[in-house]
């Protein structure tokens, strides 16, 4: 299974995803990371089945978390996969004044754990796997 990660500082959590692969996938996750926006060919996020993002990506990237978001606004069929993850704990606010619902996203406020990833991926493919 394919999933995306938007994170320019991945290794803050790294050792929950890795965790999340081995004890919980059996290792067949295909985890790709883009620090940023640029390195991916947004017009394939299809392809994937999970799409973490970080709110507050690099000033180097392209676009920050929202803008992705708003980018893929009118796709409910790539917003149903994103799980938000992010050390701001204001982000519900932060979505709504962006007018963003909050309520079709998943959320992850750093730091998290293997546990936490694991149960996030796990809702994410359960909602998709139901509005097929």
């Amino acid at each position: 299974m394919k999933i995306a990660v938007f994170e320019n500082e991945y290794d803050s959590v790294k050792i929950a995803f890795e965790a999340a692969n081995e004890l919980n996938f059996d290792s067949k996750l295909d985890i790709d990371v883009f620090a940023k926006t640029q390195l991916c060919d947004l017009n394939k996020i299809s392809q994937y089945s999970v799409i973490f993002i970080d709110i507050d990506l690099a000033t180097a990237s392209n676009m920050d978390g929202y803008s992705l978001l708003n980018y893929w606004k009118d796709n409910d069929n790539v917003l149903r996969k994103v799980i938000i993850l992010t050390g701001n704990n204001k982000i519900k606010e932060g979505l709504e004044a962006k007018k963003i619902d909050p309520n079709i996203l998943e959320l992850i406020i750093k730091p998290t754990n293997y546990s936490e990833v694991t149960q996030k991926i796990k809702t994410v493919l359960l909602k998709n796997s139901k509005s097929k």
